[in-house]
């Protein structure tokens, strides 16, 4: 009596995924195949059918960021269970802050054209303001002439 004996293609040991579960492709060295399937950090056992899929995804959405225990098990039909497991690493991509932007020359380039053109909009306003100031002072100027 031998156990099944499992090898993981895919994924690597310690590759890193976001928010998509990662698919896999194993190998399974036994001629008498009855069940497979996986646990992620030992928790609920999700069988599978074949060699080659992907880790369920609302699993994988219930998973913390860090370390993922992924453990592949195959039984056989006289009950023999073998098993192989390694680790992944779940990261979400971090949303951008303000920091990230003075970093990425897109991003200055868009700063510098919002805050140029900003910037033209108040020297017109201010521009309208001096002529309707001007022709306040001067209509004043000639009220004053008038009476004289």
């Amino acid at each position: 009596m031998v156990d099944p004996k499992i090898t993981i293609n895919n994924p690597q040991a310690n590759e890193v995924f976001g928010a998509t579960p990662p698919s896999f492709n194993i190998s399974i060295n036994e001629p008498n195949l009855n069940t497979t399937w996986y646990s992620l950090n030992g928790g609920v056992n999700t069988t599978f059918t074949g060699l080659i899929g992907s880790i369920n995804q609302t699993l994988w959405n219930a998973l913390a960021e860090g370390n993922v225990s992924i453990r592949f098990y195959a039984s056989d039909s006289a009950g023999n269970i073998g098993f192989t497991d390694f680790t992944i690493l779940k990261q979400l991509p971090q949303e951008p802050g303000i920091l990230d932007c003075l970093t990425n020359p897109v991003c200055i380039i868009t700063m510098c054209i919002l805050v140029g053109g900003a910037i033209g909009v108040i020297v017109v306003i201010k521009k309208k303001s001096n002529k309707s100031t001007d022709k306040e002072i001067m209509r004043i100027e000639k009220i004053l002439q008038d009476e004289e």
